[in-house]
Order: structure tokens, then sequence, then C-alpha cells
């Protein structure tokens, strides 16, 4: 028998919630980001270093959504 409409609902609403937290967390770092490179007083290397950092982070959330909700 086929699931009514709504059925999931709760579910869903719950995946939709926790994606959006990754989303926001991905936000603010492509934000600091953007401060690092707008920065006219850090050293090239320094940026580098900082936004290496942050772009890993932000793969290993992205990581962590897909491995957690991917299909």
């Amino acid at each position: 028998m086929p699931a009514k409409s709504g059925e999931n609902q709760p579910q869903q609403t719950g995946v939709r919630k926790d994606l959006n937290r990754y989303a926001r967390k991905i936000s603010t770092l492509r934000k600091d980001m953007r401060k690092i490179m707008d920065n006219r007083f850090m050293s090239a290397k320094v940026k580098r270093q900082k936004i290496d950092r942050l772009n890993r982070e932000i793969s290993k959330l992205s990581a962590d959504a897909v491995g957690k909700y991917g299909k």
C-alpha cells in the first residue's frame, strides 16, 4: 500500500532542518573566507593557509552531509 501524503513529513522536516544547519555552517565559513581575501594587511602566505583550512572544513561538512543523507 503506498504511503499517504504527509506520512513521512516529520522525518523529511528533520532532514531538511539538519541540511539547513550544514548549509548555514558552510555559508558562515565562506563569509569568513571572503573576509580573509579582502584583508589588505595579511600576507599571501597566511591568507593561503587560512583559506586552505576553511576549504578543508567546508569539504568535511559537505562530505558529512552527503554521507548522512546522500543516496
